[in-house]
């Protein structure tokens, strides 16, 4: 192994309380990261674009290209010129994949491109690596990224290091680098670790590793940051050993500087209703579009009312249930679209769908809830009670139904529609105070925890 991790000599370079009073810079670790587009990417990439205001420059190390389902170059134009991006290899499935298929693509002639649909096959066969390799099938890239920061860290004066998670393996990384060199390590969650709800069904020695590499990790951590109060609060009870003074929330949010906020112009007569995001992992639009088709069932003039627009990767088998309900003429699947124009289309939209699966961790607020609030549309939000849920509850936007409402989302979305036809859909989305939830001021909390980490 050591030839993957040193295969030329150099040296470590230690931080010492001199380098403290320098300028600031951190090093980040993120398996996604642009071209990729997953929401996963936004929180990384509003992170290097913003803190450079507040006195933290960024560099960020990341693998080489994956075989993924979706990217959006222009994720790319967030990146600071000064803001330096390191590439690695790896040996994870993703980008084995990704090296194989476009190695058959050119001996094809055609260009590399990323699936269609997220098929049951290939679900299947990620959920079986999880279950045997701890904690999940992205360690093989922890050797290339640990040699990748070591060099890096011993050519420049940076302060702090931070890996951000999913993939929980990224804070090996963490916990390695800092402790071979003694840089500050921030750990952030944007999912919880060993109670997630992918692992429900992993064997028992499996779940064991994961609970001991979590308190592990957060005993090490110098400072742990969630997406969510929950989630912190989560953490904190299960290892109640570490202060709770070294946990932090630092929520997703949106970015105000990608696309000017408007009213909505008036339509063809029909409303638009619509959801973004990528139906991955335990997210399925199965039950909203079986009460769609016994509202078409009940009015076969429907389609000439709504227009349900889901953006974003989709389920092949809810693709193909979607063809046998028989509401082609109510849905459209519009594939995944470039993050500006995906708010450009919430911004085309009457209102706004988010579905949210029974089996998500409750402590979760979908990155998308903050951009659907930048939106100010009305939002008809199905599922369980999660902290996206009772954010939205709080603000007062939202029609919530539970996930088993049955009637009760027909009822709600026909009211939608008639607010609609009646002219008083917009006249429902009070006036919100959203500043504490936009990136620029995310990123400043951000900055304060990091001086504190550093100081301390």
């Amino acid at each position: 192994m050591q030839w993957l991790l040193f295969p030329k000599p150099f040296k470590v370079r230690i931080v010492d309380s001199a380098d403290r009073q320098s300028s600031k810079k951190m090093l980040i670790f993120a398996y996604y990261f642009p071209p990729l587009g997953v929401s996963g990417v936004q929180r990384v990439t509003k992170l290097v674009k913003f803190l450079p205001r507040s006195g933290w420059n960024c560099s960020v190390i990341t693998p080489n290209p994956l075989h993924y389902y979706a990217f959006d170059a222009t994720l790319l134009n967030n990146i600071p010129p000064e803001s330096k991006v390191i590439r690695t290899s790896s040996l994870c499935p993703q980008r084995l994949a990704r090296i194989l298929l476009e190695f058959k693509a050119r001996l094809s002639g055609r260009p590399y491109s990323p699936p269609e649909f997220i098929t049951p096959a290939k679900r299947g066969f990620l959920s079986l690596l999880k279950n045997f390799i701890i904690p999940d099938e992205k360690l093989g890239w922890l050797p290339f990224a640990v040699r990748a920061g070591l060099e890096e860290i011993s050519t420049g004066h940076y302060k702090a290091i931070m890996t951000t998670s999913p993939p929980e393996s990224i804070h090996l990384i963490g916990l390695i680098l800092s402790k071979v060199t003694g840089i500050p390590w921030l750990a952030d969650f944007r999912d919880e670790w060993a109670t997630r709800a992918i692992r429900k069904d992993q064997p028992r020695p499996t779940k064991w590793v994961n609970r001991r590499l979590e308190a592990l990790v957060l005993s090490r951590a110098d400072a742990v940051t969630t997406v969510s109060p929950k989630m912190t609060a989560d953490f904190s009870a299960r290892h109640p050993e570490k202060p709770r003074e070294c946990f932090a929330t630092i929520t997703n949010g949106f970015d105000p500087e990608v696309l000017p906020w408007k009213p909505k112009e008036n339509g063809n007569g029909k409303m638009v209703l619509t959801h973004v995001g990528n139906f991955v992992g335990l997210h399925s639009a199965k039950i909203f579009l079986q009460e769609l088709s016994r509202m078409k069932e009940k009015d076969d003039k429907l389609g000439e009312k709504l227009t349900v627009r889901f953006l974003g990767m989709m389920r092949s088998e809810d693709v193909d249930l979607a063809e046998s309900f028989g509401i082609g003429d109510v849905v459209e699947f519009c594939g995944y679209l470039p993050h500006r124009d995906a708010l450009q289309a919430l911004l085309e939209s009457d209102a706004l769908l988010l579905l949210i699966s029974e089996e998500v961790e409750r402590s979760r607020i979908l990155l998308k809830t903050f951009e659907y609030l930048w939106a100010r549309r009305p939002i008809l939000a199905i599922g369980p009670m999660t902290e996206g849920m009772r954010l939205l509850q709080r603000l007062g936007i939202a029609h919530i139904v539970s996930s088993s409402g049955g009637s009760r989302v027909q009822s709600e979305l026909r009211r939608l529609i008639e607010d609609f036809r009646s002219g008083n859909l917009q006249s429902q989305v009070p006036h919100l105070e959203l500043k504490p939830y936009s990136w620029p001021e995310l990123t400043k909390r951000m900055a304060k925890l990091l001086d504190a980490v550093i100081k301390s």
